[in-house]
């Protein structure tokens, strides 16, 4: 009985030890799969889900794949800061935009600096829940400051940080033509642009930013320093962790610039063709690094020419300064000349590049062939939450356009633009913007749309009405929607 007893007691012991093994066994990612789940569950987890990652090297070792949908996003700080963010920049911004050497406060500016902001705020507001109970219960105060608030922030100081485009017209209009437009009609031309953009990126989302292939370089950055400035990780023997390398990265950038950019100036173009020839112009105009071509200057960047554009700044005919100057003017006009041909040519490779390396690629999402399979792992958590309805965009797209119709009709002698003038400038965008998104989607370059617009509408209208009107008429809807998409999704 006692032997019999004894081994019914080592069976149970090696029975609850196998259950233990197991259990342990199947506990293999604890941030994602609870423990209730991990030990109901009968088999292992598949190696493929465990191992699952973007087939972009930068992309998997960057960003991280996990997701925690409970995070409070919509909160009142994201809302404060982010407003703020985005009304801050865009002020400075298009306000040193009109200096001669312009100030530009970047979004990861924004990004660094609301980080204490965000955690004092966390730390003093109250906790205490309003209309408890309720479906509008809300608290200004949910916990501890997370990154979802913070990637939330950085989209709004994003829209803000650049300068709009329409902006660019109506300052020349205005500037250098003498024209006057009315506030309301500038306004118009702003709103209605930006919004356009906003249009051609919900449209082409489904190509520019749910393949894995679409992986946007330069969002790389931010999305690195989020996890430096959120994630705890403990400091390997020799090395730095994320927070503490960029703390040395951000001191020896200050430290890098502030003698070149500020204290001796004199560092950022050591030109010693100048040197060389101190008394020659033609040395002058190809080797000083701020004023000419910059060839064989040494320092930190090479100087561009620009050419004088105002009539008051130039000099009177036949003077002296004006032979100066319009010898000096000749490289930029090659310079210029060069410039547009390789615009050219660039906007005819990327057609060409997109057809034949996406083509396929391309017609089978139009197809909806890769809707299930093929995905990215983002993309999957990201089909997770509820998405915007593709018909919204085109809603808001198609309404903008006969608003910008009505506008220029109605105002016609202000902006000089006909009907078929908006809707061929709309053509052209949706024409270009999927092969100049999937070049900067993939390159981090973007070529520029400008050169062919501009060569089109002075093909067609004739030349004075071109030679006073015709940016302000093409430039409206050339840029916004290939340069946005990323920031904005």
């Amino acid at each position: 009985m006692a032997s019999a007893s004894s081994r019914h007691e080592r069976q149970g012991q090696e029975e609850g030890d196998e259950e233990e093994e197991e259990l342990e066994h199947h506990i293999t990612s604890p941030l994602l799969v609870g423990a209730h789940e991990a030990s109901s569950s009968s088999s292992p987890p598949e190696p493929d889900e465990e191992e699952e990652n973007s087939p972009i090297e930068q992309v998997a070792l960057t960003v991280p794949v996990g997701d925690d949908p409970d995070t409070p996003v919509l909160t009142f700080r994201m809302w404060v800061l982010g407003t703020a963010s985005c009304f801050v920049l865009s002020f400075l911004n298009q306000f040193f935009w009109y200096r001669k050497e312009p100030l530009t406060i970047t979004a990861i500016s924004a990004q660094i600096a609301v980080v204490p902001l965000g955690r004092l705020m966390a730390a003093t507001l109250p906790e205490r829940a309003f209309f408890r109970g309720r479906r509008w219960e809300f608290t200004l105060n949910p916990g501890p400051f997370n990154v979802k608030e913070h990637v939330l922030i950085t989209i709004f100081a994003n829209a803000g940080a650049g300068t709009v485009y329409a902006i660019h017209v109506v300052t020349a209009v205005r500037v250098f033509y003498g024209k006057q437009l009315t506030f309301f009609v500038s306004l118009l031309v702003v709103l209605t642009t930006q919004v356009l953009g906003f249009g051609w990126a919900g449209i082409f989302r489904r190509y520019l930013v749910e393949p894995a292939a679409m992986w946007w370089p330069s969002n790389l950055v931010q999305v690195s320093l989020f996890r430096a400035l959120h994630e705890k990780e403990s400091r390997s023997k020799g090395g730095f962790t994320r927070s503490q390398f960029f703390l040395v990265a951000f001191i020896c950038s200050f430290v890098y610039y502030i003698f070149p950019g500020y204290l001796f100036q004199m560092l950022t173009s050591l030109s010693w063709i100048c040197w060389v020839f101190p008394n020659s112009v033609l040395a002058q105009q190809l080797g000083s690094g701020l004023y000419g071509l910059g060839i064989g200057s040494i320092g930190s960047r090479l100087g561009i020419c620009f050419p004088p554009t105002s009539g008051a700044l130039l000099p009177a005919p036949g003077s002296p300064q004006q032979t100066s100057l319009q010898a000096s003017s000749s490289s930029c006009i090659t310079f210029f000349a060069i410039t547009y041909g390789v615009g050219f040519a660039s906007l005819t490779a990327t057609i060409v590049h997109v057809l034949l390396f996406h083509g396929s690629e391309i017609w089978q999402l139009s197809r909806s062939a890769f809707k299930e399979k093929r995905v990215d792992v983002h993309t999957k958590l990201m089909r997770g939450y509820k998405q915007v309805p593709e018909w919204w965009f085109i809603c808001i797209l198609i309404a903008n356009i006969a608003i910008t119709v009505f506008a220029c009709e109605y105002y016609i002698d202000q902006l000089q633009l006909p009907w078929w003038g908006v809707l061929l400038a709309c053509a052209i965008a949706f024409f270009f913007t999927l092969p100049i998104g999937i070049i900067t989607a993939t390159t981090n370059q973007t070529p520029g749309l400008n050169i062919i617009t501009e060569y089109i509408m002075g093909v067609l209208v004739s030349w004075t009405t071109r030679r006073k009107y015709v940016l302000q008429g093409i430039w409206l809807y050339k840029h916004e929607p290939s340069s946005n998409v990323s920031a904005r999704f």
